[in-house]
């Protein structure tokens, strides 16, 4: 009589012992494989810099964003482009400015006589109506301005300028300041170019600025200028700081969204830009070793999230391995 060695299976019938099971492990290993790749993935993104614009827009200080201009309606009256409308059509809005003190003046024996840019022809000025849409009597003194513009080279024109003045200046005084070459800073929220109304001096297109003054946050300026710096974006939705000089035209009424709406009108040849951070990225010196840290860094943490979530998940699935079978051993004669 001999013993033999058998095996049963948790039914209790015989069968052969199991191996175990190597698919979870060669999952594991795969998502270890797979989490590998991403990081070598990230890291190879973390190292081009224009991965990283975002991040340098959201650490820099960023510029208080004032109340958007009024949306102009789309009608005629929009740039370069003159209507002979009834006094009428606007004057719902007039007379509604504050009432803060005007610039004081002198007795008209000893007030100075006042003093015009070389060349500008103060006649034209006459015909310009504040608080009006752009009139076609106005249209002479319109381009003539330009015309000076064009002619003048743009230091000429600073040297030539009173100063920095306010939009409030501007909106409550603009008799007093109608034909002065006048400075302003702001920011530009948005511009287009516009097809100029017919002329005999050659002007084809005029570029419209809507721009937020830094002193006045209540209204826009409307600038129309000749040209503008290379590169300088136009849209409905833009964020780019200037400076100009421009001479002071008058007070002009448009309708917008919400109704008929007074803002300064100012002509320039062009203006200053100050693009923001964000404009000169092309321009950055090399990435510091603080952007390579912070790079690796973030990197480091995607990778960890990728890795733990594959452990986790794994061992959430339940495991299907069988009991050890059970040994016996029979007697055979």
């Amino acid at each position: 009589m001999r013993l033999v060695h058998r095996e049963e299976d948790e039914t209790g019938a015989p069968g052969r012992r199991r191996a175990p099971s190597v698919f979870s492990s060669r999952r594991r290993l795969l998502g270890l494989v797979l989490a590998l790749g991403l990081v070598v993935i990230l890291f190879g993104e973390a190292r081009k810099p224009e991965n990283w614009r975002w991040f340098e827009r959201v650490t820099s200080v960023q510029r208080r964003a004032p109340e958007r201009p009024p949306t102009p309606e789309k009608n005629e009256e929009l740039p370069g482009t003159f209507t002979s409308r009834p006094e009428s059509a606007t004057a719902t809005e007039e007379g509604k400015t504050s009432e803060r003190p005007q610039r004081k003046t002198q007795p008209q024996s000893d007030t100075p006589p006042r003093v015009w840019f070389p060349g500008l022809r103060a006649e034209l000025l006459k015909t310009v109506r504040d608080n009006r849409r752009f009139l076609n009597e106005e249209k002479d003194a319109w381009f003539h301005l330009f015309e000076l513009l064009r002619e003048t080279p743009e230091k000429r024109l600073r040297d030539a300028s009173i100063g920095r003045v306010t939009r409030l200046q501007l909106f409550e005084q603009p008799g007093s300041y109608r034909g002065d070459l006048v400075e302003t800073v702001g920011t530009v929220r948005r511009a287009h170019r516009v097809a100029a109304t017919k002329n005999e001096l050659g002007f084809e297109y005029l570029h419209q600025l809507w721009l937020q003054s830094e002193d006045d946050r209540t209204g826009p300026i409307v600038v129309y200028c000749l040209d503008l710096p290379k590169d300088f974006p136009l849209g409905m939705e833009i964020n780019e700081p200037v400076s100009l000089v421009g001479f002071s035209f008058k007070r002009w009424a448009y309708a917008s969204r919400g109704g008929l709406t007074m803002a300064p009108v100012l002509l320039a040849k062009t203006v200053r830009w100050s693009p923001i951070p964000a404009a000169k990225e092309t321009a950055r010196g090399p990435i510091t070793w603080d952007e390579i840290a912070l790079m690796i860094l973030t990197a480091l943490v995607l990778s960890a999230l990728v890795v733990g979530w594959i452990f986790w998940h794994s061992r959430r699935e339940p495991r299907r391995e069988s009991e050890p079978p059970k040994e016996q051993w029979e007697e055979i004669e």
